[in-house]
């Protein structure tokens, strides 16, 4: 667990040394429990990755810079964009709402100054827990679910989105 806070504070170090005159979508996997790279991490961020970038090209969005690292918290992708923070954080909404894997993605939106844009400042409801349906941090904060049963629970689905695919 203590590697896990430390590579928290060295995300947030990456995420400060970029050039402050643009806003940053960071983009990695909520994968549960300590081991943070297991299967289907990696494709999940593939995919991720690679839809949220299709998907500002399609809004004519252009990312200024780009950063993937690979870390005890899995594969974090970071793209710089010069556009306001809080309409990025509006196209990312809809990228989630229109992916059925999407739910599985951390995708965070900052300003210019750093600070992050939350869906609440944005009168949005909270993410909901992909098992029963509650807010996502409430069943975090209470264990209401094992790691096995959400690593299950991914896993699952990744595989009904692999057969459907085909």
């Amino acid at each position: 667990m203590n590697r896990i806070l430390f590579e928290k504070e060295h995300v947030k170090d990456i995420r400060n040394s970029f050039n402050s005159n643009l806003a940053m979508i960071q983009i990695m996997v909520n994968m549960p429990g300590p081991n943070k790279n297991i299967y289907p991490s990696y494709e999940l961020f593939q995919l991720g990755i690679k839809s949220m970038l299709t998907y500002l090209k399609q809004n004519n969005i252009d990312i200024k810079n780009i950063y993937i690292i690979h870390s005890a918290l899995g594969m974090i992708g970071f793209l710089q964009i010069n556009k306001d923070a809080r309409y990025i954080k509006k196209i990312c909404i809809m990228l989630e709402q229109n992916n059925y894997l999407s739910k599985y993605w951390d995708i965070d939106v900052f300003n210019k100054m750093g600070i992050k844009i939350s869906r609440n400042s944005m009168q949005l409801a909270a993410r909901k827990c992909f098992i029963c349906d509650r807010p996502a941090k409430e069943c975090c904060f209470l264990q209401r679910h094992s790691t096995e049963q959400l690593v299950d629970k991914i896993i699952n689905d990744y595989n009904k989105f692999l057969c459907c695919k085909n």
